[in-house]
């Protein structure tokens, strides 16, 4: 027996494994939910008001907790975007994107969908895959 998924916004939620795949139902997906509840319900049996106001303040509080978590996510790129700043102009080794062990003196740093990377000459790191952190060695002037 094929079982095929319908990807409807309750199937998403219920389905969900973790606290990261819960997160992704969004406020659509729960009106859409709700007014799906409101068009299937028994009409001599309609949703109580204390139910329905219940359901209003769990949106509520869903909004909230997004705004929270998008302003924690917020404050943790800034604080990453701080750490790699400091890190411009020193050396640095670790893993880089392509999962290569690299390395070399940072030249600038990315933000990119939220992910703080250096740019290591043509390659680029996740702040995170940084093992180590050092100054280079200076460069003598030419003609010393």
């Amino acid at each position: 027996m094929n079982v095929t998924s319908t990807n409807s916004p309750t199937e998403a939620l219920l389905g969900a494994t973790s606290a990261r795949d819960r997160a992704k139902v969004t406020q659509d997906d729960f009106l859409k939910m709700l007014i799906t509840e409101l068009r299937s319900q028994d009409p001599m049996e309609p949703l109580k008001n204390s139910e329905f106001l219940g359901q209003i303040a769990q949106l509520n509080q869903l909004e909230s907790y997004a705004s929270l978590t998008d302003g924690i996510r917020n404050l943790q790129t800034s604080g990453d975007l701080a750490s790699a700043s400091s890190l411009l102009g020193k050396a640095v080794i670790g893993t880089t994107d392509d999962g290569q062990q690299g390395g070399g003196v940072v030249s600038r740093v990315l933000v990119e969908g939220g992910n703080v990377r250096l740019v290591i000459g043509d390659q680029t790191m996740p702040l995170a895959n940084v093992a180590q952190v050092f100054l280079p060695a200076p460069v003598e002037p030419e003609g010393a």
